[in-house]
């Protein structure tokens, strides 16, 4: 009788033990998930000394930088942020555009897909609530165009992969 009572008490520890383990690691699961970095393209604007993000490209107001042959330049203030709460390595982003063409420093690969042409940008890592300015990035657009999109997709190592459209007015 002593046997089969020491028995259910010892599988009793066992299933009690077996239960914290799946609950802990289902909590750590749970923090992996919350704490992933979260990628995004975002435009900005300076106001004085100030950075602040825009939340509606569209309204933003771009700087001419140049004009001629029936096409304009403009400055695209644009940056990639990390607001998540881990570090992200091996950030690429990806831009096409619909009714322009940027125009982009020499560190940027180009490409074609289906005669779009596809811009990327590789940046090495991100920390917890940091961005990266795209510096020199332009868009040209013909003198009749009054809207272009810039549609984007950011891969990153451990990451689920974010994209969006930013939609610009002249």
């Amino acid at each position: 009788m002593q046997l089969r009572e020491n028995l259910k008490l010892f599988l009793l520890f066992i299933t009690a033990i077996a239960t914290c383990i799946v609950a802990y690691a289902t909590y750590r699961t749970y923090l992996d998930q919350i704490e992933e970095p979260q990628l995004t393209l975002e435009a900005y604007k300076i106001n004085g000394s100030e950075e602040s993000s825009v939340s509606d490209s569209s309204s933003l107001t771009l700087k001419k930088v140049n004009s001629q042959n029936g096409f304009d330049d403009y400055e695209l203030p644009v940056k990639v942020s990390n607001d998540g709460n881990k570090d992200v390595e091996g950030v690429l982003l990806h831009i096409d555009v619909d009714n322009g063409e940027l125009l982009v420093p020499q560190n940027w690969v180009t490409g074609t897909y289906a005669d779009n042409p596809r811009y990327f940008y590789s940046i090495n890592s991100l920390r917890p609530h940091s961005s990266h300015r795209l510096s020199e990035l332009k868009i040209r657009i013909k003198r009749t165009t009054h809207e272009a999109k810039l549609k984007w997709a950011i891969l990153a190592k451990h990451t689920y992969p974010p994209d969006g459209t930013l939609v610009f007015h002249f």
